[in-house]
């Protein structure tokens, strides 16, 4: 007589087991980017801040002539602000606006004009209370009526100040 043995198979086959496992790992992953993500995407990008001083030298004689002379004091700074992120923007009464790197201004003067040099003595190679910057003017009709310092990172103002 021959024996029969039944024999039961009630395991799942591994090719369904493997596409279960990636079915629940996708759906894990998804869930936890949808509750996580929120908290790191469109973080804000804060401006520094910092104050500053424009004092203004200008002699001008009576005939309208003259040269024009402004020193920009960089009092205090919030943070480290290296000078690769900062931009000057010079106003004219003029209404012309310059705006330059800082970065780029050097001791031996930079041009913002043609009639306006720019020089900043550079105690570090960040935005310090150490610097301060002159801006000479050789035409007097020419008058700067505004100065700030720009956050390239944040696209926003650091500071502002009109000439004293």
């Amino acid at each position: 007589m021959k024996e029969v043995v039944l024999r039961n198979d009630n395991a799942v086959s591994p090719i369904i087991a493997t596409i279960l496992l990636i079915a629940i790992t996708v759906t894990l992953a998804s869930t936890l980017y949808s509750i996580v993500g929120g908290y790191f995407s469109n973080a804000p990008v804060l401006t520094p801040q910092a104050n500053i001083a424009v004092v203004n030298m200008t002699k001008v004689a009576p005939s309208g002539t003259g040269t024009g002379s402004y020193i920009v004091y960089i009092e205090s700074v919030s943070g480290n602000i290296s000078l690769s992120y900062v931009r000057m923007m010079v106003t004219l009464n003029t209404g012309n606006i310059t705006t330059i790197p800082l970065l780029s201004i050097g001791p031996n003067g930079t041009n913002l004009t043609p009639h306006i040099v720019a020089n900043l003595t550079k105690g570090s190679t960040t935005f310090s209370p150490l610097d301060f910057i002159s801006i000479k003017e050789s035409n007097a009709r020419q008058f700067v009526t505004r100065i700030a310092f720009i956050d390239t990172a944040s696209s926003g103002i650091i500071a502002s100040a009109y000439p004293q």
